[in-house]
């Protein structure tokens, strides 16, 4: 090991080899001369991503996250304790100059290494943690409590919108800070032919593509898209992506010649398989303050795709689409899509995104926001 190199340890709940973002950020803190390590947990439910190659990465199985018979609440605990366990002792043998947490859960592993060995320490809130889709009460009391005893130990705030940095500042007080968005990285992308969506799909030439990218789940408008396209004549959705509500989807457009479903790819190929579409969709439901306040990664993949975008008019998304002419916006209810997607088509808008704007939004940017805000800490 190169000792003239600072060391940054990523630890995370997930499974680090195939979470896009934090391999994103280990891989541009790699090329800027810091030695990385990363702690994760083994989940054996996805194929490894290729951007895991060249960092090293310690995942760890847990033998609580096979208790499916007990309260989640509980074997949320058990996963926390184990991890716990199993996490701060390769911290103390890698010896961190830098602990970089994502997400609340391993925040007091962070905390209880800095106590112990004096390092700097990093909270990556990849959401608005504590008012996000899906979370309990009491886990949601549990991870204010978590957020607002670690505080004062924390040396650096990472978010991925500015209203949710704004968010977390108001709430606990002042903090060095840095946004860094899902924005995708170009230089790893995937080659795909200009018509691969029309000739995998049999779609002519003079239909539009509607395309919807990420989690097919509760919250993301799926609805709204099925009960418009499913009356569609001349108009194709497809869906990229997996989730919860998969299946339900594939039995309810297998008789729409018009809805198609196209499987999970890798990280990289996404951009360019969705550039043979016309038009990204991103109707984000108010659903929690984090979902309100959110800029999502499947945003960013259609602008440096090209696609203009129909996406929900909150705060953070409408200003970015208006700033960098992204498309529109409006609100994510059956009657505005609708009103989006008559309005684009009365208008016959076929422009792409001026993908020459958007350098602040490309990752490069990112990971400068993010190394900056190591070097700030390292003064």
């Amino acid at each position: 090991m190169d000792n003239t190199k600072k060391r940054v340890l990523h630890i995370s709940h997930t499974d680090i080899r195939t979470d896009s973002r934090i391999l994103k950020e280990m891989r541009s803190a790699q090329i800027e001369g810091y030695h990385i390590f990363g702690i994760g947990i083994d989940t054996g439910e996805q194929e490894t991503s290729s951007d895991a190659e060249h960092l090293t990465i310690t995942s760890i199985r847990l033998l609580s996250q096979r208790l499916r018979y007990i309260p989640k609440i509980l074997r949320h605990f058990l996963t926390f304790i184990e991890l716990y366990i199993k996490a701060i002792s390769i911290c103390f043998k890698l010896k961190p100059h830098i602990v970089h947490c994502h997400d609340t859960l391993v925040l007091p592993i962070g905390v209880s290494f800095k106590i112990r060995r004096s390092c700097k320490l990093i909270y990556d809130a990849h959401e608005l943690e504590s008012d996000r889709n899906g979370i309990t009460t009491l886990l949601r009391c549990i991870t204010i409590i978590i957020e607002w005893v670690s505080w004062k130990k924390i040396d650096g705030l990472i978010t991925v919108s500015l209203s949710i940095e704004k968010w977390y500042k108001k709430k606990y007080g002042p903090k060095m800070s840095a946004v860094v968005l899902n924005s995708p990285q170009m230089e790893s992308v995937v080659k795909s032919p200009s018509n691969y969506l029309r000739d995998k799909f049999n779609i002519p030439k003079h239909e539009s593509i509607y395309i919807y990218v990420g989690m097919i789940a509760s919250g993301r408008g799926i609805n709204h898209y099925l009960n418009y396209f499913s009356t569609a004549e001349t108009d194709h959705l497809i869906f990229l992506g997996y989730g919860p509500l998969k299946e339900r989807l594939l039995s309810k457009t297998a008789s729409l010649n018009n809805i198609h479903f196209h499987e999970p790819v890798d990280h990289s190929a996404v951009v360019p398989i969705i550039q043979s579409a016309d038009v990204g969709l991103c109707l984000i439901e108010n659903i929690s303050l984090s979902d309100y306040l959110c800029l999502p990664n499947k945003l960013f993949e259609y602008a440096f795709a090209g696609l203009p975008v129909i996406a929900s008019n909150f705060p953070e998304i409408e200003a970015t689409v208006r700033k960098y002419g992204l498309g529109e916006t409006c609100e994510p209810t059956a009657r505005g899509f609708e009103g989006a997607v008559g309005l684009r088509n009365k208008e016959n808008t076929r422009g792409r995104v001026n993908l020459a704007t958007l350098h602040d939004l490309s990752w490069p940017q990112q990971a400068s926001n993010m190394v900056n805000l190591y070097r700030r800490l390292e003064v």
